[in-house]
C-alpha cells in the first residue's frame, strides 16, 4: 500500500491523473491480493486508475523466463482475474477504477493462459494487455517455440482487436504495423526503454497508428 501511494502521489505532482500499471509478479510466500492494495491507494489518493492484473505461468525450468517462486498455475490466475474484475472494474464512463486482464509476455506464460484470459477478458467486456515485440530474444524464442512472429502469434491466440493493447512493439514490420491498424489494436510506447528505437513511433504515427 504504502509504496503505491508514494508512486501514485508522484504522478499526480507531475500532473499525471491516470495512470496504468501491470502487476504481475506474485511471490508464493506473499499473499494473493496484491492487486487489491493497489486499488485500495488509487482510492485513498484520488487518481484514476486502471489496474492490470498481470500473470506469469510459465517458469524457467519449464522453457519460460520467471524463476518458479513467481508463476502461478493457470487456475489461480484466471480464478483471481475473475474476482479482481468483479470487486474492481467499474464499468460506467470515465470511471476512476478499471481492471485489465494482462499475462505477462510470450516469455512467461503458457499459450492456454493466453487463450483462456483473453476469452475471460471478453466474457467481462474488459480490456487485455501484454508486453510485445520488445527486445529481439523475444522475437527468436517466438520463432523457435511458436514458428512465428510475435505479433503473428498474438493473432494466433484471438489477441487482435480494439479491447486490446501492446506494450513496446518495437520490433515489427510494415505488415505488422498495418495489421495493428487495420484491427484497432492498441500500442502503449515507451521511449524511455526504446529510444533506440524510436523511428518505430514515427512510423506508428504515420499510419494512424499511435
Amino acid at each position: 500500500l504504502c509504496s503505491s501511494l508514494v508512486a501514485m502521489g508522484e504522478l499526480l505532482k507531475t500532473g499525471c491523473t491516470t495512470a496504468v500499471d501491470q502487476f504481475y509478479v506474485f511471490p508464493k510466500d506473499q499473499p494473493k491480493e496484491l492487486v487489491d492494495e493497489e486499488f485500495r491507494a488509487a482510492q485513498e489518493i484520488g487518481i484514476r486508475f486502471h489496474g492490470c492484473r498481470g500473470s506469469m505461468s510459465l517458469s524457467k525450468k519449464d522453457g519460460g523466463l520467471p524463476p518458479d517462486e513467481v508463476v502461478q498455475t493457470e487456475e489461480e490466475i484466471l480464478t483471481d482475474s475473475q474476482r479482481v474484475i468483479e470487486k474492481f472494474h467499474d464499468y460506467k464512463p470515465f470511471a476512476m477504477q478499471r481492471v485489465v486482464l494482462a499475462p505477462c509476455s510470450p516469455f512467461s506464460v503458457t499459450e492456454d493462459l493466453l487463450r483462456e484470459s483473453i476469452k475471460l477478458a471478453r466474457n467481462y467486456k474488459v480490456e487485455s494487455h501484454t508486453h510485445l515485440a520488445e527486445t529481439k530474444d523475444e522475437d527468436g524464442f517466438c520463432q523457435e517455440t511458436f514458428c512465428l512472429r510475435p505479433l503473428d502469434y498474438m493473432k494466433k491466440v484471438g489477441w487482435l482487436g480494439d479491447d486490446v493493447w501492446f506494450a513496446h512493439c518495437v520490433h515489427l514490420n510494415e505488415k505488422e504495423i498495418n495489421l495493428l491498424a487495420e484491427t484497432g489494436t492498441g500500442v502503449a510506447h515507451c521511449p524511455v526503454s526504446g529510444i533506440l528505437e524510436n523511428t518505430f513511433f514515427i512510423y506508428f504515427c504515420n499510419q494512424g497508428k499511435t
